[in-house]
């Protein structure tokens, strides 16, 4: 009879035993659970992308710059303060050893940067390329950097300078007069360094454009609005002297094709942002410039100059 009792209970010791096993697996798979987020780290955060997706700015925004009212910051692409766009950031052994082939290119990319040319770095009214800057001064610091040929000028933004601006030529005009102009799209390459002469000086990076099918398609709007806004400035009496119109598109020169996107988004912005101002558009320059990519860029000029056509046609004054 005890026996069989024995042998009627001998289920449940199994079933006991095994869930007793099982209580130990999970544990152990915690504990390793455990031990492997210490070491890697959390997922990857993303970070939110820049964009320079623009609201319609609102009339009382600053005072007036060089070239018209200032852009609203919301314009100002994250690239302009050096930000980071929509990308991972991993961490711990997540990140994968460099390869030879890793080492390599970036050893190409230092002796690169260490063989860029240095120019001084002035920062002033932000300057698109085409763009020329006539002005007098009898500062000698000019003289010194006349010696130098080219020099780098970026723009302000919310007193900050930008990290994107053009190489322009300096020469001197006359005895006070000089020029400035702008010649090539760059980005700035930090450190920037003072010199025993009181010269700033700094490395730059020529500006390359990604450009997609989409880009050139977009940028073939441009040349009827083009047309539109030079007709409606010169037909409304917004030039401030006879023939300024024409005076910026010959100093300019030919408009570039649509398939040049780049070249010709800035070449917008240096139409509508002119020297001497119009005063007829939102400040778009410093924008353009900064633009993360030309899809960007594009969008910066394409709102600027639609902007700019409803205030010179009396439809959407701006200010």
């Amino acid at each position: 009879g005890g026996r069989g009792r024995g042998e009627q209970h001998r289920p449940w010791a199994v079933v006991v035993g095994a869930c007793a096993l099982l209580a130990a697996v999970v544990v152990a798979a915690a504990a390793a659970a455990n031990l492997a987020f210490a070491a890697v780290g959390p997922a990857p955060r993303r970070r939110k992308a820049a964009s320079c997706q623009s609201r319609r700015p609102a009339a009382a925004l600053g005072g007036l710059g060089a070239s018209g009212l200032r852009l609203p910051s919301s314009w100002i692409p994250l690239a302009a303060a050096g930000g980071e766009g929509d990308v991972a950031v991993p961490s711990g052994d997540a990140q994968s050893m460099p390869s030879d082939g890793d080492f390599a290119a970036l050893q190409q990319r230092l002796n690169e940067e260490r063989e860029r040319p240095r120019f001084p770095l002035l920062v002033l009214d932000a300057m698109v390329p085409g763009q020329r800057m006539e002005f007098d001064s009898g500062d000698e610091l000019l003289e010194r950097l006349e010696e130098f040929g080219e020099v780098g000028v970026v723009g302000m933004w919310q007193q900050q300078a930008l990290r994107h601006g053009v190489v322009a030529q300096l020469k001197r005009l006359g005895d006070m007069k000089w020029e400035l102009k702008a010649l090539k799209h760059v980005r700035l390459a930090p450190p920037v360094e003072k010199t025993s002469e009181g010269l700033t000086m700094a490395r730059f990076k020529a500006v390359r454009d990604e450009v997609a099918e989409v880009d050139v398609e977009v940028a073939r709007t441009l040349a009827p609005l083009v047309q539109e806004w030079c007709s409606l400035v010169c037909s409304n009496k917004f030039e401030r002297f006879d023939g300024q119109v024409s005076a910026i598109l010959e100093e300019l020169g030919p408009m570039p094709s649509a398939e040049d996107v780049g070249a010709l988004a800035l070449w917008v912005a240096a139409l509508v942002n002119p020297l001497p101002a119009l005063g007829v558009a939102y400040e778009i320059r410093p924008a353009a410039l900064a633009s993360a990519s030309v899809s960007k860029r594009l969008e910066v000029v394409h709102q600027g100059i639609k902007g700019s056509i409803g205030h010179v046609s009396g439809k959407e004054p701006l200010f």
